[in-house]
């Protein structure tokens, strides 16, 4: 997670050529480390980076198996992380398989730490939250209700939400037999484009 606290001082009003120099000197593979898997790693250090090229807004991104929809997601963040370092502007980001963060709040039911509600509202808060594999699993009326609460706290909070699928919103209304979720990830992308 990046916030202001993590950026030094002398960095703040560091010109944008400084920036991009230290990001090419290291910040690039420290921030693919972060937030990626090796696979992923490996995919992104055959691209180029585009500041320009990031995410602004919520996406629904869609299409058949193996097509490049992680990857173009991934590189989509990188640029996103690198334009808010460039621009000096801090912001929270997370890639996860929606499979991933379901097992982490099913997780918390075997420990006294912590509670499903600590975990749905770490993944509320991300400024910028990819979502991979979205509904490539079984669901159930747990699995529904717990993503309904993530999908529409961000929603109500302005949250960016990036999702990858296999499926797109039509089928998905026909999975699901429900239009709540698509319809709230639908009205975030009309609302914003």
């Amino acid at each position: 997670m990046i916030t202001s606290r993590n950026i030094p001082k002398r960095f703040i009003n560091m010109d944008k050529a400084k920036r991009l120099e230290r990001w090419y000197r290291g910040k690039r593979e420290k921030n693919m480390k972060k937030y990626f898997t090796p696979r992923i790693q490996e995919k992104l250090k055959k691209t180029e980076d585009n500041p320009d090229e990031c995410f602004e807004v919520t996406e629904y991104i869609f299409g058949k198996v193996n097509t490049g929809k992680t990857i173009n997601a991934c590189q989509k963040l990188l640029n996103t992380v690198l334009n808010d370092y460039l621009q000096g502007t801090p912001r929270t980001y997370c890639f996860i398989e929606l499979s991933e963060m379901l097992h982490e709040i099913k997780s918390v039911y075997s420990t006294d730490h912590s509670s499903d509600w600590d975990v749905i509202e770490k993944y509320s808060k991300y400024d910028i939250l990819i979502i991979d594999d979205f509904m490539s699993q079984k669901i159930t009326p747990w699995v529904y209700q717990t993503l309904y609460t993530i999908i529409n706290r961000r929603y109500e909070y302005l949250k960016i939400t990036i999702y990858t699928s296999n499926i797109g919103i039509e089928e998905l209304i026909k999975q699901l037999q429900d239009e709540r979720i698509p319809r709230r990830i639908e009205s975030q992308i009309y609302d914003n484009s």
